[in-house]
Formats: C-alpha cells, sequence, structure tokens
C-alpha cells in the first residue's frame, strides 16, 4: 500500500494525457474532408487512428537505437534521458497535439461555413484529411514517451514480486481516462446545451464548437503539466534533498534499483 501511495501522485498526471487521445466525433471531422490519397484510393475515417500506432512504434525504435546512443554521451543515463524528463516531455507533446486538434477544427469549421455547408454536415470540403496526420503523429510520440516512462517510474518504486503492477497500473489508467472522457463529454454537452442553445459537441458538428471543446482540453492539459510540475518539485524535495529528478542522479538510482529486482 505505501508503494502504490508514493506512485499515485505520478500516476495520476498520465490520466488527462489519456483523455486528450479520445476527443468525440473525430470520424465525423474526417467524414467531411478528402481522405483520397489517389484518385482511386480513400482512406477509411476509423482507420485514421492507426497513425497514431504507427508513430508510436517507430518512435520507440528511433529512440531506442538512434536517440539513446546520442543523448547518452551528454547525460550519462543509459536511457538517453531521465524517466520524469521522458514523462514531462510527453505530456507537453499532448498540449501541442490538443491545440493543433482545435485549429484543424477551426480551420475546417470556417470552411464548412463559408461554402454554405452549415446545414449540411455530410458534405465533403475541399479540405484533406492529412490536416490530422501532424496530431495523431504527435499523440503517438506524447504517449510513447510518457507510457514508457511513468511504466519505469512505477516499476523502480515496487519490488520484484509486483513488477506486473506496473502494467495494471497502466491499463486501469485508461480504462479511468475513458471514463472521465465520457464524463467530461456529458458535462460539457448538457452545459453548451442549456437553453435551447446549439451544443458544441452537436451531430452537425458545421454547427457545433468541436473546436471550442478541443482548447478546452488543451486548458485541462496545461493544468494537468503544471500539476506534473507540481509533483516533480516536491518529489525532489522530498526524497533527494532538493535535487531535480530530471538530473541523472535519479535515473541512476532506478537504473540500480531495476538491477537489483531483476538479480
Amino acid at each position: 500500500m505505501k508503494c502504490f501511495l508514493r506512485v499515485l501522485p505520478m500516476w495520476s498526471t498520465c490520466i488527462m494525457l489519456l483523455v486528450s487521445f479520445g476527443q468525440p466525433l473525430s470520424i465525423y471531422q474526417l467524414l467531411t474532408m478528402d481522405r483520397h490519397i489517389t484518385h482511386q484510393f480513400e482512406i477509411p475515417a476509423g482507420s485514421f487512428g492507426m497513425i497514431t500506432v504507427l508513430s508510436l512504434t517507430i518512435w520507440i525504435a528511433f529512440y531506442d537505437r538512434a536517440l539513446v546512443p546520442l543523448l547518452s554521451r551528454y547525460t550519462g543515463l543509459p536511457t538517453g534521458l531521465s524517466t520524469f524528463s521522458r514523462m514531462g516531455i510527453g505530456l507537453f507533446l499532448g498540449i501541442v497535439a490538443t491545440a493543433l486538434s482545435a485549429i484543424t477544427e477551426t480551420i475546417r469549421r470556417n470552411k464548412a461555413i463559408n461554402a454554405g455547408f452549415e446545414d449540411d454536415p455530410n458534405a465533403v470540403l475541399n479540405m484533406s484529411s492529412m490536416w490530422f496526420v501532424p496530431q495523431l503523429a504527435l499523440y503517438g510520440v506524447a504517449e510513447a514517451l510518457n507510457m514508457v516512462g511513468q511504466i519505469e517510474f512505477i516499476y523502480s518504486l515496487f519490488p520484484k514480486t509486483m513488477s506486473s503492477f506496473a502494467a495494471a497500473l497502466y491499463t486501469f489508467g485508461l480504462a479511468l481516462a475513458s471514463l472521465i472522457s465520457s464524463l467530461l463529454v456529458s458535462m460539457v454537452d448538457s452545459i453548451t446545451s442549456a437553453g435551447g442553445k446549439t451544443s458544441w459537441l452537436a451531430t452537425n458538428i458545421n454547427r457545433g464548437h468541436l473546436d471550442y471543446y478541443c482548447w478546452l482540453t488543451t486548458f485541462l492539459c496545461v493544468i494537468n503539466f503544471l500539476y506534473f510540475l507540481a509533483i516533480c518539485r516536491f518529489t525532489d524535495q522530498h526524497h533527494h534533498d532538493g535535487r531535480s529528478s530530471l538530473f541523472p542522479e535519479v535515473e541512476e538510482e532506478h537504473s540500480e534499483n531495476r538491477r537489483f529486482h531483476g538479480a
């Protein structure tokens, strides 16, 4: 229980990042955009999530094979960057990706209205679906950095007999993020549709304001990032006599713990 309580604050910082991944109505957005790669081939709207998976996979391989040897020369860490550094960069990239999704939706919605499609949510705009690629790719990199860093951090604080708990906590985080995302969508829809107004999350996304919802999510991600920094500062002062956990000493301590548990 003591190990769990030590891990809980840092683990909780991943929840908002996972919430930001589950943008509602993204399928509706893609259905209104040009998804053709060639004249004959059109990417199914539901397949764009593969971009995030591919980005995550490619980044992990690239980081391990190319960046770790390079970064290790400067940081002296066998993992290139410290655990907290990777988690923090992942959270920051999640903010950038969510902001990009808000900007993309603003542009898409303005194009739809200017083209006279405000009441026709099924109309296909003269706008490529490739606008979605940067944000989806960033989500993959953000998840790779934060996920791996988080699991390593949790693993370093638990004994070997409980090492599987790290993966279980991450999976539980996914489930909790899905629940929070559903609650957030319900709250936003209920509040913004009060008084007969058009909801931000209306099925007709040309009349709704999905961009506002994306900006709200971005704001929550920023608050979560500040929360992460506060936890890092508290952890530094409480466990390391004021030395930053972003420094090599902490990663070396974690590495020693992992070697000890693996012995």
